[in-house]
């Protein structure tokens, strides 16, 4: 931990991965290494390691909120509102997750907007002028 306080986030990678290598259940070490994926913008290993914490505690909130952020990070903002929601079914009042769902949602009803403005087809050709 004291690696990723000070922003080093590659050797805080190796400590956790260091850990998890002596023992695979351990799901804090698991979990503080996704933090740090997320950090160098490692979405996909974040949230594979995210997922093996929420397997063994499908109620850790702090995995729900990487998960969260790492779906948002592959741009999956459905999965990423999924995860938000999850974590206000568990804890209404938290705010890192109201504040994660208002900008996913922003950006899933802006992408709404856009797909709403663009026609199913394209337009046809235009006619070509006589001359």
């Amino acid at each position: 931990m004291q690696a990723y306080r000070k922003r080093e986030y590659e050797a805080a990678l190796g400590h956790y991965t260091a850990a998890i290598k002596l023992d695979s259940s351990n799901i804090a070490a698991r979990n503080n290494r996704a933090m740090a994926y997320l950090a160098l913008n490692m979405y996909q290993e974040a949230a594979a390691d995210t997922a093996a914490v929420l397997e063994a505690d499908p109620t850790n909130v702090k995995a729900l909120l990487r998960q969260a952020a790492a779906h948002e990070g592959m741009g999956d903002m459905q999965a990423a509102a999924a995860d938000c929601k999850r974590v206000l079914e568990l804890e209404p009042k938290n705010q890192d997750a109201q504040q994660r769902l208002a900008r996913v949602q922003q950006q899933l009803g802006g992408s709404e907007q856009q797909q709403q403005q663009q026609p199913e087809f394209p337009p046809p050709p235009p006619e070509p002028q006589q001359v």
